[in-house]
């Protein structure tokens, strides 16, 4: 088994993807936010259609920020626990 460094250098971790638990309440809200949208776009026209999509694609990079900046904080918080550890501090 390759250890956890190399499976990201070799591409086998992809920390961005998201997969959701068959039947969790994320999935099921990630399902109900896809369908009202669809819907939405469909029905919609004009100005409003345009808006609605604006607001998706608004949504969908904060989103990614947010995924991007809670990984690197969690990133950085364990490798500060990592250094207090190695440096003897407080079990």
């Amino acid at each position: 088994m390759k250890d956890t460094i190399m499976q990201l250098y070799d591409g086998e971790i992809h920390p961005a993807e998201r997969s959701y638990t068959k039947d969790s309440t994320a999935e099921k809200l990630l399902t109900k936010f896809s369908d009202s949208a669809d819907w939405l776009t469909d029905n919609l026209e004009g100005e409003a259609k345009a808006k609605l999509l604006e607001l998706i694609n608004c949504h969908n990079e904060l989103d990614s920020i947010t995924a991007y900046e809670n990984f690197r904080d969690g990133f950085k918080l364990g490798a500060q626990m990592m250094i207090s550890i190695m440096m003897g501090g407080e079990s």
